[in-house]
């Protein structure tokens, strides 16, 4: 079972760029029951860069995940559409 939830804040600063702060939580479970009864749900806050390039949108992100021990950073990078 996945559950997810994500919020999203895009904010156009010039003609092809534009930030970004987000907000998801979520997980990929075997059961309804473990998220309930063991509070699985993981999450991360963030902030991101976006370029409308000739070649679709470029986005890099940056991460902590909050529900982690040390709330680790991750980077992202990813170019084209949310699928």
């Amino acid at each position: 079972m996945l559950e997810v939830a994500s919020v999203e804040l895009d904010h156009k600063i010039f003609n092809r760029w534009a930030v970004a702060a987000f907000t998801d939580v979520g997980n990929a479970l075997n059961s309804f029951t473990l998220s309930v009864k063991q509070g699985a749900l993981e999450q991360g806050v963030g902030a991101g860069i976006r370029w409308v390039s000739p070649i679709g949108l470029v986005r890099i992100d940056g991460a902590f995940a909050v529900t982690r021990p040390g709330t680790p950073f991750h980077l992202h990078f990813s170019i084209g559409p949310d699928l």
